[in-house]
């Protein structure tokens, strides 16, 4: 296994709980008629205006070109370490999407805005902690928010199909993604979930030490001191994207069991199902990676989608 088996457990919660709040979100969001037998799920225009115009494919297309416009992007930034820029660029999009989740709840913009800022400003301020990755969970749900009412169910797998392909690439052909990730943690300010801890040695290591009964006058600076400064904390992290993308599927297939059930409810329940066959998924890649090499998250997230979404046919 990758990391130690708490700090996997912390972010399979995590996981799991950014998915949930994001259907919870998206179904509070949901206004549902029912007219003469049929089924009319409505959306209000996000806390930041109107949704795109595309649709499905135009929509897919749309969103391939804004990801491969914000990946030079983000390479340039690496590679010129222009750490400012990256902190702008990301307290802004995170200060955007944590507006538009808490804008499904809160109606007035003074107080939403204020919020948000106070937020993201908290991330920014505590940047790798717990709480930040709590904080973390409010903007996927506004991913979902934006692009899921523009999907049906079809279109959003052959989204993550295609997102998959280009996760293998960018992981383990070109390498770039390895590249960004890197960067990102060098400022600390991460695009996803990231945990920092100490490898069970360093800790064995600095336990030890504090039982040494000589002072270092007295036996000047150990070897184990050096050992203990020469090691760093490991850092396990999981990709914004391998949140939100398979967020943006829940989502399209709870609107698509809503369609069919009416009830809030049940799809939330039956699209809980789905979640949890994507955590399994996730669990089975922890389990078989291996310590200081990255893999790509998408493809074993996208095979958990799709067996998740055979088993809760059964329910609906």
């Amino acid at each position: 296994m990758k990391h130690k088996i708490s700090v996997t457990i912390l972010i399979l919660l995590l996981f799991f709980v950014a998915q949930a709040f994001g259907i919870f979100t998206f179904a509070y969001d949901a206004k549902v008629f029912v007219s003469e037998g049929n089924v009319v799920i409505a959306h209000p225009d996000t806390a930041i205006g109107q949704r795109p115009v595309q649709t499905n494919f135009s929509l897919v297309i749309w969103l391939a070109v804004g990801v491969t416009i914000g990946t030079i992007l983000a390479l340039l930034i690496a590679k010129f370490k222009q750490t400012k820029i990256w902190i702008v660029w990301y307290t802004l999009a995170i200060f955007i999407c944590i507006a538009t989740t808490l804008g499904v709840f809160i109606k007035n913009r003074f107080v939403l805005f204020g919020i948000a800022a106070i937020l993201a400003g908290f991330k920014l301020w505590k940047k790798g902690g717990f709480l930040a990755n709590v904080i973390e969970i409010f903007i996927y749900s506004a991913i979902a928010i934006i692009v899921s009412p523009l999907l049906n169910v079809t279109w959003a797998i052959i989204l993550l199909l295609a997102i998959s392909v280009y996760d293998f690439i960018a992981v383990r052909l070109s390498k770039h993604m390895i590249t960004l990730a890197e960067f990102q943690k060098g400022t600390k300010l991460f695009a996803g979930i990231q945990i920092g801890y100490k490898t069970k040695d360093l800790e064995d290591m600095q336990n030890q030490d504090r039982k040494e009964t000589k002072t270092k006058e007295e036996l000047g600076k150990s070897t184990k001191d050096k050992k203990i400064n020469e090691q760093e904390s490991k850092t396990a992290i999981l990709g914004g994207g391998d949140i939100a993308f398979p967020l943006i599927l829940n989502a399209t297939y709870f609107h698509y069991v809503l369609s069919i059930t009416a009830i809030k409810s049940v799809s939330v329940l039956i699209c809980l199902i789905l979640v949890l066959f994507q955590t399994l998924a996730l669990f089975f890649l922890f389990w078989i990676s291996k310590k200081g090499r990255y893999y790509p998250a998408m493809p074993y997230l996208t095979f958990g989608s799709v067996v998740g979404i055979l088993v809760s046919l059964m329910f609906i």
